[in-house]
């Protein structure tokens, strides 16, 4: 009988702890994704498309209210992601019709670069500032001088 007691217990404690570990490990992932989902949540993914051939993809997440602690409420920044197929600088973006104010190249060793949203390694990716209006919708549009534009439509956020 005593055997049986010490086996129970020894297999009891065995899964306690095994069970303990997993759910330590699960919540630290959960913890790093909630970043991850939280940018996804404001991303948004649009092809850009010449005669039905697919010309490029931007990848586009609005970063006020993914990150309200880091960036500045008097402007909305986005971190925009261009990929073409035959990459050059000519193009133009605009929030509301109205033309960016800034563009920064993103570097790699930045922690936002780690945590881009639906990451895709063959874009450069930048940091776009606009100067902040009041508007219920932000409609940035992308206009390249050989493949045309591209809308997206975002939420404001004051």
């Amino acid at each position: 009988m005593y055997y049986l007691l010490n086996k129970k217990f020894v297999l009891t404690i065995g899964l306690l702890v095994g069970f303990t570990s997993c759910t330590t490990k699960s919540i630290d992932l959960l913890s790093k994704d909630s970043l991850y989902n939280q940018g996804l949540e404001y991303t948004k993914i649009k092809t850009i498309v010449k005669d039905n051939d697919v010309k490029g993809i931007l990848n586009i997440t609005h970063l006020n209210p993914t990150y309200p602690k880091k960036f500045d409420n008097t402007y909305n920044q986005f971190l925009v992601g261009i990929y073409l197929d035959e990459y050059s600088e000519e193009y133009m973006m605009y929030l509301n019709k109205k033309r960016f104010i800034s563009k920064e190249l993103l570097s790699v060793n930045t922690k936002l670069f780690k945590n881009i949203p639906a990451y895709n390694p063959h874009s450069t990716y930048y940091i776009i500032k606009f100067k902040k209006e009041k508007s219920d919708k932000l409609k940035l549009n992308f206009t390249h001088a050989q493949y045309g534009s591209a809308d997206l439509e975002f939420n404001s956020f004051y």
